[in-house]
């Protein structure tokens, strides 16, 4: 699994890259105010990912049944994230769950590093790391009960 997790990682640090490059020839985007600083809580958000990923994948068995099931977290971890609509637009409920989920702290730490903000929150760092931790010993305990790994 780790293998894989790294190539995956590679593979979405190549294709940020790559998109970021499109979006800069093509439509002048404005480069990251803190670039080593994205990169860095860019790729402590994809790890997080990668292991609940993991997580799914042990629960699930198959690998048909992995994909499944993460298509169906994925769009609403993306909507609820803040990365499409900002959710000050959704009722109050979604708006309770969203500051719990990680997709919305990454967003919430990636963003004044983007644009060179002063308001940045360590406390989203924080919890991305914390939720990592928490993700990689479930992972393990997860894999552990799995027959077939």
């Amino acid at each position: 699994m780790s293998a894989y997790a790294l190539v995956l990682l590679v593979l979405v640090l190549l294709g940020w890259a790559f998109s970021y490059l499109v979006l800069w020839l093509g439509w002048r985007a404005t480069p990251p105010a803190l670039p080593l600083a994205v990169l860095g809580v860019a790729t402590l958000g994809i790890v997080v990912f990668l292991v609940l990923g993991i997580c799914v994948a042990a629960v699930a068995g198959t690998p048909r049944s992995t994909q499944g099931v993460c298509s169906m977290v994925f769009f609403p971890l993306l909507f609820l994230s803040g990365a499409i609509f900002p959710i000050s637009a959704f009722p109050d409920a979604l708006q309770a769950v969203a500051v719990w989920l990680p997709g919305y702290r990454l967003m919430e730490a990636l963003l004044p590093l983007w644009t060179g903000d002063r308001s940045f929150d360590p406390g989203s760092v924080l919890y991305l790391v914390i939720a990592l931790v928490v993700a990689v010993v479930l992972a393990r305990r997860l894999l552990r009960r799995r027959e077939d790994v």
